[in-house]
């Protein structure tokens, strides 16, 4: 009631403090509750920080991209009247409704921004085209979900498999059954079975009548039992579900780097490891990907083929960015130019070394995130939108975009718990406003250092016998997987890699269905 629109009242008051006169990223995304109310959310990222802003009841109005461009439209007067801040970027799911809203925000030239497809829905949905392909080595993966949801509905079966962790591993660890809500489940979910592969194998041949006997006598249990323990012996299955696990690593790892709330436009292109390819037949919009890269003051243009990207390329889409996001034109004016080529060829004012390349190594040293690129170049030019300063001001801009609406998934979680069966009949503006309130508790908690710090995802087919709390493998950090990827995508071999885990598959041509991403080494 009016204590929970006070304390609601009180947050919007202190995000307009913490957000007023900056950059931000509009994102939106739909809902529906348990009531099954569709509902459309809204959020803002300013300096890769979520703020929740609206949630929309869009009971008996269309799902259209004209729908949606008039309730983004409305958002983005309302957040910047609101909080102060500048929309820079849009960026939404690629429904249809989502793709017209963001075509229309395109043409509508008194709107300065961006739009992006959200990477982080992308990233899932290369996982579910890969898993689509009708090949027989596929089968593995349907038959790995038979297993372990044949272990975990027969509790006689899933003691005597805990039995055998506890011989092997010491420890026990649960069969995970994917749900499509969770963007890296499925590899998960495959890695977790081929972790426990020894014991399940051992389990079949040490307990194989006990296992039987567990499934118990009723209609065609006996049959279905007999049929897992086929699945757990044959050994081509194990050979088949490595080969797809190795497979969807490297997208699992790209879904953990796309839907991180500090994911830049860079971290997008660097990871899909395909630049030429991808360039061909670029639009306008995915140039600013090649712009967030070159802006990258560690990597500038060294990764890009000069024949297919040349300097003055570069410069063309350097320019047509800065007339779209600036509404100002670059023509005539010259010390624009110098910026661009002293940057380009790092010297003067854009050197390594005036940049403080090194010092801000050592400044977010400690930091999980890395170097905060913007903290960079907010350090190098004035607030003029002319000369060195609109340079600066553009590189900023394409650096704060975040191409990802998984904060606002993230908050459908929190919906969620709030609006429960047994709550299905609050209103989603409490709902919103009990969200908002719980979002700004959380933030000043992990201001605090209160918050439980969770561990790094560990992406990698370890050997049965590493213990979790002593693995020899260094967990994944974007750079490094940025980093490999870009060199296997300048290297042939691992083409040639790819090709011999797949050489007994044949009319097959895995290029055409499985995402332009090198498998991690």
């Amino acid at each position: 009631g009016s204590i929970l629109q006070r304390e609601a009242n009180k947050v919007i008051v202190k995000t307009q403090k913490a957000t007023k006169g900056k950059l931000t990223t509009y994102q939106c995304d739909g809902w529906k509750n348990i009531a099954k109310t569709a509902l459309i959310t809204s959020m803002m990222q300013v300096d890769y920080i979520p703020y929740l802003i609206r949630t929309h009841d869009m009971t008996g109005r269309p799902k259209t991209g004209d729908e949606l461009f008039a309730l983004i439209k409305d958002d983005i007067l309302y957040t910047q009247n609101t909080y102060g801040v500048k929309v820079i970027c849009v960026t939404t799911d690629d429904g249809p409704d989502g793709k017209k809203a963001r075509r229309l925000i395109k043409e509508d030239l008194n709107l300065a921004i961006a739009v992006f497809e959200c990477w982080a829905h992308q990233s899932s949905l290369m996982s579910g085209n890969y898993l689509a392909i009708k090949v027989p080595f596929m089968k593995a993966a349907s038959k790995a979900l038979e297993i372990i949801k044949w272990f975990n509905n027969h509790q006689k079966a899933l003691d005597i498999l805990r039995a055998e962790e506890l011989t092997h591993l010491q420890h026990i660890l649960a069969l995970i059954l994917p749900v499509i809500t969770r963007w890296t489940a499925f590899y998960c979910a495959l890695a977790r079975l081929l972790t426990l592969q020894s014991c399940i194998v051992a389990c079949v041949a040490h307990h194989q009548d006990a296992l039987l006997a567990a499934a118990g006598t009723k209609d065609d249990t006996p049959e279905k039992a007999a049929e897992i323990v086929e699945m757990c012996e044959d050994r081509q299955f194990w050979k088949d579900l490595k080969m797809i696990a190795s497979h969807l690593e490297p997208l699992a790892i790209a879904a953990n780097i796309f839907q991180a709330p500090t994911c830049r436009l860079d971290h997008v292109l660097l990871t899909l490891g395909n630049l030429f390819s991808f360039f061909d037949s670029m639009e306008s919009t995915y140039k600013l990907f090649i712009l967030a890269v070159f802006f990258n003051p560690y990597i500038r243009a060294k990764y890009f083929n000069r024949e297919k990207l040349s300097i003055i390329a570069l410069f063309h889409i350097l320019r047509r960015a800065f007339l779209r996001l600036m509404k100002q034109s670059s023509q005539g004016d010259i010390e624009f130019m110098r910026a661009f080529q002293a940057y380009y060829d790092g010297t003067g004012t854009f050197s390594d070394n005036e940049m403080w390349l090194d010092g801000w190594l050592c400044e977010y040293g400690d930091s999980d995130d890395g170097v905060n690129l913007v903290d960079i170049w907010s350090k190098m030019g004035g607030p003029s939108t002319a000369g060195a300063s609109g340079f600066c001001q553009l590189a900023i801009r394409v650096l704060s975009m975040v191409p990802n609406s998984a904060a606002t998934e993230c908050t459908f979680s929190t919906y969620g718990n709030t609006h429960t069966k047994t709550r299905n009949r609050i209103n989603h503006r409490k709902v919103h406003d009990s969200t908002l309130v719980r979002m700004d508790r959380k933030r000043a908690h992990g201001e605090a250092g209160m918050l439980y710090k969770r561990k790094k995802r560990k992406f990698a087919l370890i050997s049965d016998n590493t213990d979790d709390g002593d693995s020899e493998h260094d967990t994944p950090t974007f750079d490094s997987v940025a980093r490999d990827l870009i060199e296997q995508a300048q290297d042939d071999e691992w083409e040639n890699l790819y090709a011999e885990n797949v050489e007994n598959v044949e009319n097959v041509d895995l290029a055409d269905t499985v995402p332009a991403v090198p498998p991690s080494t």
